[in-house]
């Protein structure tokens, strides 16, 4: 199946499949530019891979996570991604993290106490490794989810 949505998509593929109800990351190239692939790994667990890319002179380190839901296991998930974002490139993060890091603004309805277990330890990355959020960049009080 991966083979034909890459045929289909007429670019490069990434993934780290998971299981069939859950897991599961992916990237698509833009089949428009020419990516130079560097360097490949993804875990057999389906919750990341790493991608490094070169396009011109400009080298991009691509982290795309899906972390657990459960909170326990998130947040010792967590806690090993600092290897993967260690390095001198640029760094591209994405993914389902499975938390909010402010549950007055990044989450609609539900228990406003409960779904930000492992935001603290992503601060400290967003810290160590200068990473922002560009939505929250630009509207940095808007009730809104991403």
């Amino acid at each position: 199946m991966a083979k034909q949505w890459e045929q289909e998509w007429g670019g490069k593929c990434f993934w780290s499949f998971g299981s069939t109800r859950s897991k599961g990351v992916a990237i698509k190239l833009n089949p428009k530019y020419r990516f130079q692939i560097e360097h490949f790994e993804f875990d057999n667990d389906g919750r990341f891979f790493v991608l490094d890319l070169k396009h011109s002179e400009t080298s991009i380190h691509v982290l795309n996570v899906y972390a657990p839901n459960k909170n326990l296991e998130r947040t010792t998930w967590l806690k090993q991604l600092s290897k993967w974002l260690s390095g001198s490139k640029n760094l591209l993060v994405g993914g389902d993290f499975n938390f909010v890091e402010n549950t007055l603004i990044d989450k609609i309805g539900g228990n406003r106490t409960y779904g930000n277990s492992g935001s603290d330890i992503f601060c400290k990355y967003k810290q160590d490794f200068c990473l922002f959020n560009p939505f929250r960049n630009k509207f940095p009080s808007k009730v809104e989810t991403t």
